[in-house]
């Protein structure tokens, strides 16, 4: 929750992410949501023509998995640096999670769980 102050620079200057010290971004965003409900929409993706396309978090958990499980495969591991470049789109998010996967990865053999 933002504190109550109505002089911008101020609360810009203030402001403080309240992490704990072992928070995990990917479970947060992702796995809590899959588990909780899978079939709820995640992510809203809008074309240039105006087409939209959705996915639903069990995807985006199932698809991330998937990608994390690549880059492990690929000799990718935690502390590594990984560039990802991508027009904005649903990609976007699913290599983001992939990657904090893969740094999750070392810690737990429970990260990769949905693909051999």
């Amino acid at each position: 929750m933002l504190p109550v102050i109505r002089d911008y620079d101020r609360l810009y200057r203030e402001f403080r992410w309240n992490v704990p010290a072992r928070f995990n971004m990917a479970h947060a965003i992702c796995d809590v949501w899959a588990a909780r409900e899978p079939s709820r929409t995640a992510i809203i993706d809008v074309g240039r023509d105006n087409s939209v396309d959705t996915m639903d978090y069990a995807t985006m958990r199932m698809a991330s998995n998937r990608l994390a499980s690549a880059f492990v495969r690929a000799g990718i591991a935690r502390g590594d640096r990984v560039a990802i470049l991508l027009p904005q789109g649903k990609a976007v998010p699913v290599a983001h999670l992939a990657r904090v996967l893969v740094s999750r990865e070392a810690r737990s053999n429970e990260t990769l769980n949905f693909v051999a």
